[in-house]
C-alpha cells in the first residue's frame, strides 16, 4: 500500500511557491497530461505536484519512488478507470 500527498501546482504557485514541494529531502514528482500522447499521467487531476509513501509493501525501488514492481492490480475489482 502507499500513501500519495498531492499538491496542485495553481495552489501551490498562488501561494507563492516557485519550486515543487519536498519531504524528508525528497522533491515531489510534477504529473500534468501530456496532449500528444494518450496515457493519462495526472491521473484525472489537473496538474499537480505528488510524492508516494510506500507503506506496508517494500519496493526495491525505494520509499518514496513513483511505482512499484511489487504491487499489481491483478485483483482490482473496483471501478473501471483504465491506465
Amino acid at each position: 500500500m502507499a500513501v500519495e500527498a498531492l499538491v496542485f501546482i495553481k495552489a501551490s504557485e498562488a501561494a507563492g511557491n516557485t519550486a515543487p514541494p519536498t519531504f524528508a529531502g525528497r522533491t515531489f514528482d510534477r504529473m500534468q497530461d501530456d496532449p500528444a500522447t494518450a496515457l493519462d499521467k495526472a491521473h484525472m487531476f489537473e496538474p499537480h505536484y505528488d510524492l508516494h509513501v510506500w507503506l506496508y509493501r517494500e519496493n526495491p525501488r525505494g520509499v518514496f519512488a513513483q511505482f512499484n514492481p511489487n504491487a499489481t492490480c491483478q485483483h482490482h475489482q473496483g471501478g473501471s478507470h483504465a491506465h
